[in-house]
């Protein structure tokens, strides 16, 4: 399995990442601030079945990129290469890197290389300021002393061991196919994969509270596939809406913003005030939003500066209250092969 965490700079995408790490059994974690060209492809067996995360896939260069996302799908890396004989001659030597490995990924970029994005969950940081003031807070009361680091720790030790517990065994998924994403999603072929994996993972995780067939692999029930459904229902939105997540997250605060104030027209220099956003990051966003046809230039003067009006008002909550019936429908009306009828 393959995750994306995509959101501003100074947002906690790093620490993010960096916590859902700690989860993972020393050993098995490997965190990469930096890849060189070829040394993926020197690692042998090093990070068979392990988990990956790199802190910045935006400084990677082009050939790093293309050798992790070969390696996230084909779960094995062959190169060809010379090496000298001990007579001088040069002969033909294959490298092989073994996986599969699961990787998370931290990215500041909309939208990065499509084929990269079609391999991962998407996850978008949360950047509202009600989140950010429960990040102060949380913040405030560790420096106070009232939070229990050794308990924290605990935790994460607690959940190290559960892995440790947990067999390696294949689950089946009986609804496979019963329960469609919608058509609209980018890639659905890919993205279905994902799901149904996602599925298998949820029940590898109760493996201890499902039933098991005569060759013992796991089978995975409805309530795995609610549970893998309302994991991942923020990365089905995504994969739906053109608009990346912080995009949409600003988006729909430059909504609220008009309409709280009654105006149509509206400046950079009033936004980045009235949302407390960098100059480069409404410069930035403006500009997306008008390649996409949402907003519109419609003045640029040296009184007024550059101004703007919405021109497509979309209705985001419909779209995510679509998705939701959707998939939710589908799935209350199945019924539980285990329950008896009636």
């Amino acid at each position: 399995m393959h995750a994306l965490i995509q959101g501003s700079t100074g947002m906690g995408k790093t620490l993010l990442m960096r916590k859902v790490m700690d989860m993972i059994p020393e050993g098995k974690s490997h965190i990469w601030t930096r890849i060189t060209d070829k040394s993926l492809y020197h690692a042998g067996r090093q990070y068979e079945h392990s988990s990956t995360a790199i802190e910045d896939w935006d400084g990677l260069s082009e050939e790093v990129q293309y050798v992790f996302r070969e390696f996230q799908s084909g779960h094995i890396l062959r190169s060809s290469t010379t090496e000298k004989l001990p007579d001088g001659r040069m002969s033909s030597k294959e490298i092989i890197a073994y996986g599969p490995i699961s990787s998370l990924i931290c990215t500041t970029q909309g939208a990065i290389y499509e084929d990269n994005m079609s391999r991962c969950f998407l996850t978008a940081i949360d950047e509202s300021k009600e989140q950010s003031e429960k990040i102060v807070a949380y913040q405030n009361k560790k420096m106070r002393g009232e939070i229990d680091s050794k308990a924290e720790d605990k935790a994460t030790h607690l959940i190290q061991n559960m892995i440790h517990v947990l067999e390696p065994l294949d689950v089946v998924n009986p609804y496979a196919g019963q329960v469609y994403l919608p058509q609209e999603v980018h890639k659905i072929r890919r993205l279905n994969q994902l799901y149904l994996v996602f599925v298998q993972q949820v029940a590898w995780w109760h493996q201890l509270q499902r039933p098991r067939d005569e060759q013992g692999r796991i089978i995975a029930t409805l309530e795995d596939l609610q549970m893998a459904c309302n994991l991942l229902f923020e990365t089905i939105v995504l994969k739906v809406d053109e608009l990346d997540g912080s995009l949409r997250q600003f988006f729909e605060r430059l909504k609220e913003y008009l309409t709280n104030q009654g105006q149509e027209r509206f400046g950079r220099r009033e936004i980045r005030q009235g949302l407390k956003v960098s100059k480069s990051s409404v410069q930035r966003y403006l500009k997306d939003l008008e390649d996409l046809e949402y907003v519109r230039l419609i003045n640029v003067n040296k009184y007024q500066g550059f101004q703007y009006k919405i021109v497509f008002w979309d209705d985001y909550q419909a779209l995510r209250s679509k998705l939701k019936s959707h998939l939710s429908e589908q799935i209350s009306k199945l019924s539980d092969p285990k329950r008896p009828n009636g």
